[in-house]
């Protein structure tokens, strides 16, 4: 059985040898007319359908797994362009492999020349978290009411509401700052990507509850042009002062995975 890690035009790739992948046996490249597919035999009984549900609902296996797939992307992207193929892409054998290839061999060859001579920036772009429910609801209480330091009328009840009002002014004085810096880095990264595309936006048991993810952006990028992207995207702006706490993170390059699709109407 052959498990597909990627497609790209049939040229050397000397640095498959450099990587493990998924089994013992070597990564090598399979020729299908003008594209090249990088696979490696693996054990037919590890790669059934029911084996690979069993083996990818595991953690540390699926980790172990996406690690070694991307390990071997990576490697043949060093070399030339690629369409990286999704984790547990396996053919029977060669002939079901490139019949596989053959069938969509020119919508292939159209996604190689869009991603020739570009690669995947990301850009992140996250604000201080709201103050938590239990801050503001609870601020001043006891599980059965009011405290007596905080009572619901007089002087003491009247601050408490004012510190509420002035909570939320600045609440929604940080949400409308950090609108504007969403714009700012959409438009900046416009001007120097040929695409992006928006990505689902990670939640607080990925950022921490301290902070609120409002941006996750793909954008592909010219090589040779990282560098004046990251400035445009990161400078310093009158929307990420520090009472807004906004922060604009730039990464890459990498191999440009959120691109592969074939429609190219779909990125903005």
């Amino acid at each position: 059985m052959l498990h597909a890690f990627a497609v790209c035009r049939p040229l050397p790739l000397p640095h498959l040898v450099d990587v493990a992948g998924l089994s013992a046996a070597p990564v090598r490249t399979l020729r299908v007319g003008e594209l090249g597919l990088v696979v490696q035999e693996v054990p037919a009984e590890a790669f059934t359908e029911e084996a690979l549900r069993e083996r990818l609902s595991d953690r540390e296996e699926l980790e172990r797994c996406a690690r070694a797939h991307h390990e071997v992307v990576a490697a043949a992207a060093r070399s030339t362009t690629v369409v990286p193929l999704p984790m547990a892409t396996v053919h029977a054998d060669a002939a079901r492999a490139r019949a596989a290839v053959t069938e969509r061999a020119d919508r292939l060859l159209a996604v190689l020349d869009r991603l020739e001579g570009r690669v995947e920036w990301g850009v992140k772009v996250s604000v201080g978290a709201a103050v938590t429910d239990g801050a503001v609801k609870g601020e001043g209480r006891s599980p059965d009411g009011p405290t007596a330091a905080e009572p619901t009328g007089g002087a003491g009840g009247l601050a408490y509401l004012e510190r509420l009002r002035a909570r939320r002014r600045s609440e929604e004085e940080r949400d409308t700052l950090a609108l504007r810096a969403v714009e700012r880095v959409r438009t900046e990264a416009e001007r120097v990507a040929v695409a992006t595309r928006r990505l689902r936006i990670h939640g607080m048991e990925v950022t921490g509850r301290e902070c609120r993810q409002v941006l996750n952006l793909a954008c592909l990028v010219e090589v040779g042009r990282g560098r004046e992207f990251v400035s445009r995207v990161t400078a310093p702006d009158g929307c990420a002062d520090s009472g807004a706490r906004v922060r604009v993170e730039a990464t890459g390059p990498w191999v440009p995975y959120s691109f592969v699709g074939e429609a190219a109407d779909e990125d903005r």
